[in-house]
Formats: C-alpha cells, structure tokens, sequence
C-alpha cells in the first residue's frame, strides 16, 4: 500500500513535469501507468497530487484564507468557467474543494466524475501544468 502510494504520487509528478515541459505523449502515458499500474486508488492519489501541486503554487505554500482562483480558458483567451468545457469546469471545482480543505466536496466532485473518466483527470493534470508554466508562484494570495 505505501509502496503503491509513493508510486502513484512518483508517477503523478512525473506527469505533471512532462505536461509543463510540452511533452504531451509522455503525460497522457504515464496517466495511463497510473491506471494500470495502481489502479482507480493511484488515480485517486494522482489527483489529490495535482491538486495540491496547483493550490501549494497558486498560494506560494499551505493555504487557509479565502479560496481564491480564476479559470481561463488558455486556448480562446476568455476569462469565466462558463465558457470552459464540462470536464474543465470540473477540475477547476475539485481544485478550489481541495484548496479550501472541503473534504465533502471535494469526494462529492470525485463522486460527479463519469465512468469515462480521462478527460476529467487530464484536465486536472493540464490545468496543473498551465498554472505551474504560466502563473506567477502565489498569485492567488493578492486579494482582489
């Protein structure tokens, strides 16, 4: 179990850094891995692991004020989660859940998530990517 956990997270970051670096293939295998290797519990972890890389960036460290985050939608430039696709929108949620240490929620978004699944956790793994490439480290500790 701790030897699949440290593996999962070993994989998930692995993947992170290759979406970050624009090595697109090499990200979307080692999600694969994730899966095959560890299973729904590794992608669960993986998760987690985004999610936490995304807010520890977002908040330059451990966070426990007000949730602070903006989507943008990176390929069209518009600002608003109202505009993202459904599985964007979603990771976006499960992040600010995760971030705010709302544990209800954040199983109740995992809960959402549909039986086809990988575009969801490659959504977080890309926006985790996005923040980490394109954001200044603790942008979301500016109050607006």
């Amino acid at each position: 179990m701790k030897e699949d956990y440290r593996k999962a997270v070993r994989l998930a970051d692995a993947a992170v850094r290759a979406e970050a670096d624009e090595r697109h293939d090499a990200a979307r295998d080692l999600i694969v891995r994730i899966s095959n290797e560890c299973g729904a519990e590794g992608l669960y972890l993986a998760l987690l692991r985004w999610c936490d890389i995304f807010a520890d960036h977002v908040y330059d460290g451990p966070w426990t004020g007000r949730v602070n985050m903006q989507m943008l939608q990176v390929d069209s430039v518009t600002e608003g989660a109202h505009e993202a696709p459904s599985e964007a929108v979603w990771g976006g949620r499960l992040v600010a859940a995760r971030a705010a240490h709302d544990g209800p929620a954040y199983d109740a978004l995992i809960d959402e998530m549909p039986e086809v699944n990988g575009p969801y956790i490659a959504a977080v793994m890309k926006s985790t990517a996005l923040t980490l490439t394109m954001t200044p480290r603790g942008y979301g500790r500016r109050q607006p």
